[in-house]
């Protein structure tokens, strides 16, 4: 009997010094619960007390601790393991530069069915490089008469795609054409009109062209070669007026800062390739540019993305009071719009990796100065800018910068 005794009492012990035995788990009410024998103040049968079952400190039902129910080791909600950055947009500045479109509204081009696909062409070019580039808009003759100078018919200006498209074939406020190509004067005023802008930018001429110049009154009918298409000139303004051209071209690269002048010779024009040669190479781009209506656009897109600045500046103080500036985490991106998302995948998105000093091939960009207040877009982005691809660059700060992949 006594053997018994100590049996009951030691079977008694073992089960007094099992889990649940002295303070129970409980559920709502107080209630033991049965099934759950984990050592916890909870009812969820793991070993810690926050209520769920994933045996982690936080209640959010994965196997981590991060107080998300994504099954990552951060926070921010995601399937990926990377902390979301305090990624702010800030300003970037492109530099501005300006073109003056000196355009001929000589009768020829109507009846050489030119004006409105030089103007459809310029819309479209202007349209696609207008946040890189203040166009102007110069015709000639300016008035009606045939040898009337030209002068601005819309000045140098932001955002001018749509006001110049307005006045150029078939626009609204469509100019037409008139007469003579007094080419001579026509710059020489437009060197007079650059001048008077103190804008500090680089500045552009575009002259296009579809015939010889003339409209020089001083000219002897009766010893010059004739711009028409005759054995021999019957007035003076008939006749050909390359010397006086080429020094008003001239007068334009040598003024101020230098202001180059590119010649594109449309139809007929193209037949005076020597003179608009001299012309050109006066105006400091050695030779012009010849093209049917069909390469308008390619033609003029070569042409204004050449003088398109690769050079950005970094506006730093557009950032939240206290930002630390910190050069490696700006990131650029190719956009068709401003409204358009920026996208970090290297691979699929829009985002421009670094390129230290553009070393490691020609995509990307790198920064120009020591204090990361300028950035230099490598050649291949650069190429991209030139032609349209990108229409605005954008900038975000907070995420590491992406960089180039090294093969």
């Amino acid at each position: 009997m006594e053997h018994i005794v100590k049996l009951a009492l030691g079977i008694c012990l073992l089960v007094c010094l099992l889990p649940g035995c002295g303070k129970s788990d409980e559920g709502s009410g107080g209630a033991w619960n049965s099934s759950d024998v984990d050592g916890d103040t909870d009812s969820d049968g793991d070993s810690d007390s926050d209520g769920d079952a994933d045996g982690d400190s936080d209640s959010d039902g994965d196997s981590d601790s991060d107080g998300d129910s994504d099954g990552d080791t951060d926070s921010d909600g995601d399937t990926d393991s990377e902390q979301v950055c305090d990624e702010r947009n800030f300003e970037i500045t492109g530099r501005i530069v300006d073109v003056l479109i000196v355009l001929d509204r000589s009768e020829s081009m109507t009846t050489s069915n030119l004006w409105l696909p030089i103007g459809a062409a310029l819309t479209e070019v202007m349209t696609n490089t207008e946040d890189s580039v203040n166009f102007g808009l110069m015709t000639f003759p300016f008035t009606n008469e045939q040898c009337g100078p030209g002068d601005i018919l819309l000045e140098v200006a932001t955002r001018n795609a749509a006001a110049i498209s307005n006045r150029v074939g078939g626009g609204l406020q469509d100019v037409g054409t008139a007469l003579g190509t007094p080419t001579a004067v026509t710059l020489n005023k437009a060197r007079e009109y650059l001048d008077s802008l103190d804008d500090g930018l680089a500045k552009f001429v575009l002259l296009a062209t579809d015939g010889a110049p003339n409209c020089n009154e001083s000219l002897d009918a009766q010893t010059c070669e004739c711009s028409v298409d005759q054995p021999r000139c019957q007035q003076n303004w008939w006749c050909l007026d390359d010397a006086a051209s080429a020094e008003a071209a001239g007068a334009l690269f040598d003024a101020g800062y230098g202001y180059p002048v590119y010649v594109l010779g449309m139809g007929d024009g193209m037949g005076w390739g020597d003179v608009m040669n001299t012309i050109a190479n006066a105006g400091g781009t050695n030779q012009f540019i010849p093209a049917d209506s069909e390469d308008f656009t390619d033609v003029l897109m070569d042409i204004v993305g050449g003088v398109i600045s690769c050079d950005f500046d970094l506006d730093w103080s557009t950032l939240t009071d206290g930002t630390a500036q910190d050069p490696d985490k700006v990131n650029l991106y190719c956009k068709q719009s401003k409204d358009e998302p920026s996208d970090n995948d290297p691979a699929t998105g829009n985002v421009l990796p670094k390129n230290e000093d553009c070393e490691n091939g020609d995509a990307g960009w790198t920064f120009a100065n020591a204090d990361a207040s300028a950035i230099h877009m490598c050649p291949g982005a650069c190429e991209r800018i030139k032609k349209g691809e990108c229409q605005v660059i954008g900038a975000t700060f907070g995420c590491d910068t992406i960089v180039v992949e090294v093969e």
